[in-house]
């Protein structure tokens, strides 16, 4: 053997190891999509300008509350404009906005890069893909509609002279702010997540989303006024961005805002709470028929 064909027949061992660590599996994979979408849905992990929306319009979504408890502090409770019935009316336009912004950042970028075939060849279904974005999502909107008022409550009860009576009186709200936050957030949740299914392109999603929302309604008050039937008063049902908020005054057994369309078209506050839930279940539909039928 010559000495050139010794030198190219030379192994190197470099280290190169297998991975014998515990696999984790299935539960571990899925909670990683969870808590890595939840990051990205406020930027964490990401530069300082990631942040400035998400962060910003959690910002905004809490100054009603600071207005509230400064108004209550100085002339108690029962003086203050902002309710916790009408509390999302004020900040929905900043639920809106957050939905077009998180929602194609959590879907968009992973068809748009070619990286879905990546997940689902590991421990990871289809299914757990949806639900863990879906999941992550929802969590960051519930954070957005349930501590504003949260604070509220808390602020109220402090400022209150008795504070303990305070909670007595008001315990019944409680479940209320619960259960009307939780609807608007999956409601919101599930159509936008809906629309960035359907492009992988994040400006479309988010233009799609705001078109969906602000066109409907305009459409519907449009109808509405040239009309004002008895049949006409079922176009509330298309006003895919009113119909959310407007159920929350059934939940709260308060009138609609005066003069909205929910308050001029008079529809039981229960259809709208039902329509909600299968506006939601429909979007979800579309997510799961979109990924479970994805082709690499």
């Amino acid at each position: 053997m010559t000495q050139d064909t010794a030198t190219a027949g030379r192994i190197f061992d470099l280290g190169y190891q297998p991975y014998r660590g515990p696999r984790q599996g299935r539960a571990r994979a899925c909670w990683a999509i969870y808590s890595n979408a939840l990051r990205n849905a406020f930027g964490l992990g990401r530069g300082n300008k990631a942040k400035i929306i998400p962060f910003g319009l959690l910002f905004l979504a809490l100054i009603p509350a600071m207005i509230a408890l400064g108004i209550a502090t100085l002339l108690g409770e029962n003086f203050s404009p902002i309710r916790y019935s009408s509390y999302m009316d004020y900040t929905s336009l900043l639920l809106l906005l957050f939905c077009a912004t998180v929602a194609p950042e959590l879907l968009c970028p992973d068809r748009r890069n070619r990286t879905l075939s990546l997940y689902f060849a590991h421990a990871i279904t289809r299914l757990d893909y949806v639900v863990m974005k879906g999941g992550a999502l929802l969590t960051a909107l519930l954070v957005i509609t349930l501590v504003p008022e949260a604070i509220l409550f808390l602020g109220n009860t402090f400022s209150a002279l008795d504070g303990a009576k305070y909670v007595r009186e008001n315990a019944d709200v409680l479940p209320r702010i619960l259960v009307a936050g939780t609807l608007v957030s999956v409601y919101l949740a599930m159509i936008a997540l809906a629309a960035a299914a359907l492009t992988s392109r994040r400006v479309f999603a988010a233009g799609g989303l705001l078109a969906l929302f602000f066109i409907s309604q305009g459409v519907a008050i449009a109808i509405w006024e040239t009309f004002e039937t008895e049949a006409a008063r079922l176009i509330m049902l298309v006003s895919f961005g009113e119909v959310p908020f407007a159920a929350t005054s059934w939940v709260f057994v308060v009138a609609p805002g005066p003069g909205s369309l929910a308050a001029r078209t008079d529809l039981p506050g229960a259809l709208l709470f039902a329509v909600c839930l299968a506006y939601a279940a429909a979007a979800l539909l579309i997510v799961l028929w979109r990924y479970l039928n994805w082709e690499p």
